[in-house]
């Protein structure tokens, strides 16, 4: 008998995991900076899993979202408004170039993935991605070098 869970169950468990790979990100990064105050944090993808993302986060007291960019610039701002997010782009390397984030919650569609990953490195920011880095071994080589 296969199993089947609804939506909201999938959204609960993956909320959990949200709020513990998130609090886990937010106290690396401050123990890796040495920095008082919230981590900074911007979300790249405010599609489902980008807003799980951010809810995660609105519970964290140590972590702020403080930008958050869309391909579809109206679903950046209906989340940024939804979960008090006070700058939202549809450009991505907007997001990545800011002072104001620290680390980056890559949620965007997974062929975009590595790109954004060594744009983020390359910009000093920490980093957590949804799955995969991309579909080919190579490129994912390249995103985690």
């Amino acid at each position: 008998m296969p199993l089947v869970q609804s939506t909201e169950a999938v959204d609960k468990t993956a909320e959990s995991l949200s709020k513990m790979t998130t609090a886990t990100a937010t106290s690396g990064a401050r123990a890796a900076t040495g920095m008082a105050g919230p981590v900074k944090i911007g979300v790249i993808g405010c599609g489902r899993i980008g807003q799980v993302h951010m809810r995660a986060l609105s519970t964290i007291a140590e972590a702020r979202v403080t930008m958050c960019a869309d391909f579809f610039v109206k679903a950046a701002q209906s989340a940024a408004s939804k979960f008090g997010v006070p700058v939202a782009v549809q450009d991505w390397k907007e997001l990545v170039a800011s002072p104001e984030v620290h680390g980056v919650i890559v949620c965007s569609p997974s062929d975009t993935h590595a790109e954004i990953i060594i744009a983020a490195a390359n910009a000093g920011k920490h980093i957590f991605c949804e799955k995969p880095i991309d579909y080919e071994l190579g490129r994912i080589d390249e995103a985690l070098a």
